[in-house]
């Protein structure tokens, strides 16, 4: 029989039919796709979401709307410069709005007699309302009837033209022969109406 060295064909191996696998009967308690644990323990592999309580949301929340409200009194002054229309809001609930930063003080009115003849005299303090200095405009006096109408007014321009911070100005006018209908004063300072009124 011939001695065959070359080298061989390799044998053909048999093919292998996979067997199909049985059918698995549902289980009662399933189990995790990942690391085939029952979904009713712990699986130590699997991502889980922490659960976190909301703790403290409703306080946060008040805290914060009371702190709005807070801004809102405090710089409401500010408010009214930067939106107009929520003036009318603050004069619903009572609460003063001075956009010029100045107020009148201990304004009182004497009666005096010189040369015969009565003269009024009006005098006070204006004080300053912020933090830096404020110009000071011309002060407007109206003389007022019992009905509230304005019978006679006059203007008066002040000494100091700019209050600082810490500052007083006061002020004193005079008026000869006030009319005798005149039940009540007005003190205020001069604006933009009484120049379109030709009061100036």
């Amino acid at each position: 029989m011939p001695n065959r060295t070359g080298p061989q064909w390799p044998r053909k191996m048999p093919r292998r039919i996979p067997t199909p696998m049985a059918p698995t009967e549902p289980n009662a308690a399933s189990t995790c796709q990942t690391c085939s644990v029952r979904a009713s323990s712990v699986c130590p592999r699997c991502p889980r979401i922490p659960f976190v309580p909301v703790v403290g949301a409703l306080p946060a929340t008040c805290a914060a709307m009371a702190a709005l409200l807070v801004a809102l009194l405090v710089w409401r002054n500010d408010v009214v410069r930067l939106l107009p229309q929520t003036a009318l809001f603050y004069k619903m609930v009572g609460l003063e709005v001075n956009l010029r930063g100045l107020a009148f003080r201990d304004i009182k009115v004497t009666n005096e007699t010189v040369d015969g003849k009565p003269v009024l005299v009006i005098e006070g303090m204006i004080v300053g309302q912020t933090r830096k200095p404020v110009e000071l405009p011309r002060l407007r006096f109206s003389v007022r009837d019992a009905k509230g109408s304005e019978i006679y007014a006059w203007n008066a321009v002040l000494e100091q033209s700019v209050l600082k911070p810490g500052e007083r100005a006061f002020f004193k006018s005079r008026l000869a022969s006030p009319p005798s209908e005149g039940r009540n004063i007005d003190v205020r300072f001069f604006n933009k109406r009484d120049l379109v009124g030709g009061r100036a």
